[in-house]
């Protein structure tokens, strides 16, 4: 991994974790290291991702979870009981943090002048990871993939990202302010 490809796995790393703690409240969670992940293999039985992507940098961002999990995570955002939560509130509340997340990532950019958009969300299976992998890319110039889990007590969300640099010059211009991806409400509709 490049100097601008760790820049961008830490980028990412700390908008999932300061969104997390900011949207549940609780400032106990921790990055934890995943390792030894095949690509090939299905991380949870539930994923949220969204797309972030311009000429210069394509990021895929995934949140792997248990629906139980899910719930956990979920419950001071929407101020319920975990069993007042429902499926549907789960899958919502993931695609919300994903584009938030996404939200705040695409702002660093866009202050560093980088023409970047985010797609909407997605809420899909965790069957579907197995349609996600790519032999051509995975071995090209400026691709990396991470994965990492955010944990408290003895609940977590399982992460990962697929960052695709396209343009290092572009790239290397970036000046990531770290306070800035630390700010940031949640609204559900």
């Amino acid at each position: 991994m490049n100097e601008i490809e760790i820049k961008v796995k830490e980028l990412v790393r700390f908008v999932t974790l300061q969104g997390i703690k900011e949207h549940t409240q609780n400032e106990d969670i921790i990055i934890n290291e995943v390792a030894g992940v095949d690509h090939h293999q299905m991380l949870a039985p539930w994923m949220g991702l969204i797309l972030i992507s311009g000429p210069s940098i394509r990021i895929t961002m995934k949140c792997h979870y248990l629906s139980e999990n899910g719930k956990f995570f979920a419950q001071k955002s929407l101020g319920k009981k975990i069993s007042e939560i429902s499926f549907s509130q789960v899958q919502d509340y993931i695609k919300e943090y994903c584009n938030l997340c996404a939200g705040k990532i695409k702002k660093i950019f866009a202050d560093n002048n980088l023409d970047i958009g985010i797609s909407l969300p997605l809420a899909v299976r965790g069957f579907d990871e197995l349609f996600f992998y790519d032999k051509n890319t995975r071995n090209a110039p400026g691709y990396c993939q991470d994965y990492w889990s955010l944990i408290t007590e003895d609940k977590f969300l399982l992460l990962s990202s697929i960052i695709e640099i396209y343009n290092e010059d572009d790239m290397n211009k970036i000046n990531i302010d770290f306070n800035t991806a630390s700010s940031g409400e949640i609204d559900f509709l």
